[in-house]
């Protein structure tokens, strides 16, 4: 069971699953999923998680009831979840820790341990702790976890380019909670922003002079900061060869009448 200052939500054994209101003590909508919910759910602004006995995480709306996501996990056996930035993490009785992205439902991420995970993870900024057991060995170990942070930047046409076209880039990052992304430009030595930061990945740039460039990105969010960069060279356009003449047209004959 777990609630807010409007409502409590509890299963049952049916499988139905309520949102009840405080004040009129009845309750306000109920849906039924495929599993019984055994672990309190988690509730995360107007969201709630909830782990199922069909080995299913649910991700229903706090107000309505409403499933907006669902995501297999790999077993049914399960600890409480946790969430870390703008993930869903979820550890159950297997060897595999899985993260899901609370807004969307996709796989953020995952770690597989050396034995069967025995408790719910817990999330101390900057680790992420997780225990796991070994029957055979008779032991269990704690360990730390640390966010993998990555960032990239892509052309969509491969250098060299000559100067004069629009050329495509696009960054992708892993680990960021709402990432903002600022493409910037090196040349000789000086750095200028070619686009401030926003939330749109993706940067078209016009190349109106050649050039050995370093082009790169910078990717924010609340919390991490990190930058990659690639060279890329632009080449002097070919030089346009002046049109040639059109061939001159045959004199018209002039016909004598006799």
């Amino acid at each position: 069971m777990a609630g807010n200052d409007r409502l409590v939500f509890f299963g049952t054994e049916a499988r139905d699953y309520y949102g009840l209101s405080i004040t009129r003590r009845k309750p306000k909508w109920k849906v039924r999923l495929s599993g019984q919910i055994l672990v309190d759910p988690l509730i995360s602004g107007r969201r709630l998680f909830a782990l199922g006995t069909n080995s299913v995480l649910y991700c229903l709306s706090c107000s309505g009831g409403d499933i907006i996501w669902w995501a297999n996990v790999p077993a049914r056996k399960t600890y409480d979840l946790e969430i870390v930035g703008g993930d869903v993490v979820v550890s159950t009785l297997s060897a595999v820790l899985l993260a899901f992205d609370a807004k969307t439902g996709k796989k953020a991420g995952d770690f597989k341990a050396p034995a069967e995970l025995r408790a719910n993870a817990v999330w101390i900024d900057p680790y992420l702790l997780v225990s796991d057991y070994d029957p055979k060995a008779g032991a269990g170990k704690i360990r730390y976890l640390r966010k993998d942070v990555r960032v990239a930047l892509a052309p969509q046409k491969p250098s060299p380019r000559t100067a004069g076209e629009e050329l495509n880039f696009t960054a992708s990052q892993v680990g960021f909670f709402e990432p903002k992304f600022e493409f910037f430009i090196k040349l000789g030595g000086e750095r200028s922003v070619a686009r401030p930061a926003s939330e749109k990945p993706t940067w078209a740039w016009y190349a109106d002079k050649p050039g050995d460039f370093i082009l790169g990105v910078k990717v924010t969010d609340a919390k991490e900061t990190m930058e990659t960069e690639i060279p890329f060279v632009i080449e002097k356009a070919p030089d346009k060869k002046p049109d040639a003449p059109a061939p001159a047209k045959p004199a018209k004959k002039e016909i004598k009448k006799k």
